[in-house]
């Protein structure tokens, strides 16, 4: 089970330590694409504050008890974002992983909605899932601070910064669908969106894993899009048969994509030997951008 490290940083365009912070944060991560959670919440302090502050930044600075910026946490545990460096990175991804999380979504216009689904391997009594839409890159919430661009900036948190409120027990499955309108935010550009979701000790706050994925947008969800995929669990060989033509992208559970290919109208066939054994998502988009979503259980 692989631990997707998960990084929060509470910021703003009028700090100005914050821009020292985020370019080690950022040169950091950009080293490490697609194995890492990141959520950046934009609070309304110094003054005037950030263009993008929203509600939930607040909320989630009072969870942490947040006492001014920059601030920052590495899978719940706070820490320096000026020394942030790729030791740091390395330890908290080699920590313990308590879950593998399945991370899904259905966007439409301006609207989404989120499935996950995960199995713990730990009993938690106050424990809660967070779900965050962050936009990976924004330019129009420039302050005083000398930033020019912003990451991973949060839009909105489903169903709110509270999240839902569950106690886990082991080998439990947990599965949560949430959905929301995203007609009210700052989101500069709906095709650079990500969807985070992270499971989080109340008591603690240590965040048991996370994961993410990119959203697709500007297309409609159909049950199969007449497609077949078999078999189901697959071993090496996996066979799709489609009316249609299109791409098909394979996710693991921690939201990294692992294959992407064309396929055609009729049979294909693909290999996916080289996969470990594990869950997987299947994401089918057609010509005529119609979306299609499997789990595949590969042996």
């Amino acid at each position: 089970m692989e631990r997707k490290p998960f990084f929060e940083v509470f910021t703003s365009s009028t700090c100005s330590p914050c821009q020292g912070a985020n370019e080690q944060i950022d040169g950091v991560l950009a080293n490490n694409t697609g194995n890492y959670s990141l959520v950046k919440y934009q609070v309304y302090w110094p003054p005037p504050g950030d263009p993008y502050y929203i509600v939930d930044d607040s909320i989630r600075s009072e969870y942490y008890n947040v006492g001014g910026v920059p601030d920052f946490y590495s899978n719940g545990v706070y820490g320096s974002g000026y020394s942030f460096s790729q030791l740091a990175f390395n330890a908290a991804a080699d920590e313990v992983a308590y879950m593998d999380m399945f991370l899904y979504y259905f966007f439409d216009g301006n609207n989404i909605t989120v499935n996950l689904d995960f199995t713990p391997t730990i009993n938690i009594l106050d424990a809660a899932v967070y779900i965050a839409v962050v936009e990976k890159t924004t330019y129009n919430n420039v302050g005083t601070n000398g930033e020019t661009e912003f990451h991973n900036v949060l839009m909105k948190m489903l169903p709110g910064p509270d999240g839902n409120l569950l106690s886990l027990e082991v080998n439990e499955n947990v599965s949560i669908t949430e959905s929301a309108g995203l007609g009210d935010t700052f989101i500069e550009e709906y095709d650079d969106l990500q969807v985070v979701a992270w499971v989080q000790d109340n008591e603690t706050k240590y965040v048991l894993q996370s994961a993410s994925s990119d959203l697709i947008v500007g297309i409609h969800e159909s049950p199969d899009a007449g497609h077949s995929i078999y078999p189901n669990p697959a071993d090496d060989l996996l066979y799709m048969e489609s009316l249609n033509s299109g791409i098909i992208k394979l996710y693991d559970v921690s939201g990294r994509m692992r294959m992407e290919t064309n396929y055609t109208k009729g049979l294909n066939t693909f290999d996916i030997s080289d996969l470990p054994a594990g869950l997987y998502f299947i994401t089918s988009i057609t010509d005529e951008q119609t979306v299609s979503n499997f789990k595949l259980l590969k042996k």
